[in-house]
């Protein structure tokens, strides 16, 4: 495959070695820089240069690592769990499944995101939320999302048949993310590649009283969008 700078990729890069998962960082005419999967980005083994010569071998495997984004027909019991004690259920709504509060929500409740603490290489993932400079909480896993995941955002219109962004509407939404760190220096932490803080600490936050039976609504930002319309 034609390799490019930001492409991410699954590649084998030694004889006999595992295939693993990585991001294009830089590329010249001898050298491919790749950035590791869910590696601390400052840490020694979060990089690796291998020459172009090798990726472009057929020992070396190297192919389009997709996003691999589970879905489901069916809210898991252990996420309705979940939701429930943040006092929201998880629903089908308009468009797909939705937030909605189970009971009056007073401003500044919190409702669980989920995922995980990774770096650069899963940016552009449509469950993954910046939290720091090159750092963010990633849940393409069914299994990593809290309910807080599954928050709409109001100010956008889709098309029905085929999902497509057509228009900005007057909807304000009524939550915001925040990211809250459980103590001082917790993502400098994980930065520097140490155990503890690989868990990601995001939440949805009520901006105002969220009656029963209203929807939970976020804004996504203009840089989610515009990597929709325009992967």
């Amino acid at each position: 495959m034609r390799l490019q700078q930001s492409d991410e990729v699954e590649v084998r890069l030694a004889s006999g070695g595992n295939v693993g998962q990585y991001a294009v960082i830089d590329i010249d005419d001898q050298w491919v820089t790749l950035l590791r999967a869910k590696a601390p980005p400052n840490t020694d083994e979060a990089f690796a240069q291998v020459r172009l010569s090798w990726i472009r071998s057929p020992d070396a495997e190297c192919r389009p690592w997709p996003f691999v984004v589970e879905a489901f027909d069916t809210v898991p019991d252990w996420l309705d769990a979940v939701a429930h004690r943040a006092h929201v259920c998880v629903k089908r709504v308009v468009h797909g499944f939705g937030v909605v509060a189970k009971r009056t929500l007073p401003a500044g409740h919190l409702i669980p995101y989920g995922g995980c603490l990774t770096g650069l290489s899963r940016r552009n993932s449509v469950y993954t939320v910046q939290v720091a400079l090159g750092v963010f909480v990633c849940a393409d896993a069914v299994s990593e999302r809290g309910p807080a995941a599954y928050c709409n955002d109001p100010t956008v219109s889709l098309v029905a048949d085929d999902g497509i962004l057509v228009r900005r509407t007057h909807l304000v939404p009524n939550a915001q993310m925040v990211f809250v760190e459980p103590r001082a220096g917790y993502i400098d932490e994980w930065t520097r590649g140490e155990n503890d803080g690989k868990q990601g600490h995001l939440y949805v936050e009520t901006l105002c009283t969220v009656v029963a039976g209203d929807e939970v609504t976020v804004q996504y930002g203009e840089d989610y969008w515009n990597y929709v319309d325009d992967p």
